[in-house]
């Protein structure tokens, strides 16, 4: 999802270049821009116009990459559905996000319950290594811990052919 909230005011897409017009917030001021399509390897793609044409050299271009990209996209998904003309991308600060808030939320109420069972398990640990260690009950044997002898190896055969 890109940082730019992108609005377009018009688009017209009865021609074989399609032109639009709209705004783009940057730092919180309204960026007025114009865009148009060209064909480029068998498809449209949105450029924004500026004073030296279509399709600018980053250099030269009062656009970043990152706003350009975002403008195209954004035009892209409005001359698919027309309904989007005049709403903002909602991409950008001061929009309102879609569903997808109800799914951050439910993460996060996730996120907090696992964050609260890693405390209480921690809590736990922490009683359990403070604790001192218990002598085996009466009914337990005890345990020999003491290491077992191994036994001797049995001696190898020669593999080496004598004469």
């Amino acid at each position: 999802m890109s940082k730019y909230n992108i609005t377009i005011s018009e688009i017209n897409t009865d021609n074989d270049q399609h032109t639009a017009q709209g705004i783009i917030l940057r730092n919180g001021a309204e960026v007025l821009f114009e865009a148009a399509t060209i064909w480029y390897d068998g498809t449209r793609r949105w450029k924004v116009k500026e004073e030296g044409g279509l399709a600018v050299k980053t250099e030269n271009s009062s656009f970043t990459t990152g706003e350009r990209m975002a403008v195209a996209r954004w035009l892209k998904e409005v001359s698919r559905n027309p309904e989007l003309i005049g709403k903002p991308s909602g991409q950008g600060t001061g929009s309102k996000s879609s569903g997808s808030s109800n799914r951050i939320k439910e993460l996060e109420e996730q996120n907090n319950q696992l964050q609260s069972q890693v405390a209480e398990m921690m809590a736990l640990m922490k009683q359990f290594m403070a604790q001192p260690p218990q002598e085996p009950e009466a009914n337990e044997a005890p345990v020999d811990e003491t290491p077992a002898e191994e036994a001797p190896k049995p001696k190898r055969k020669s593999r080496s052919k004598k004469s």
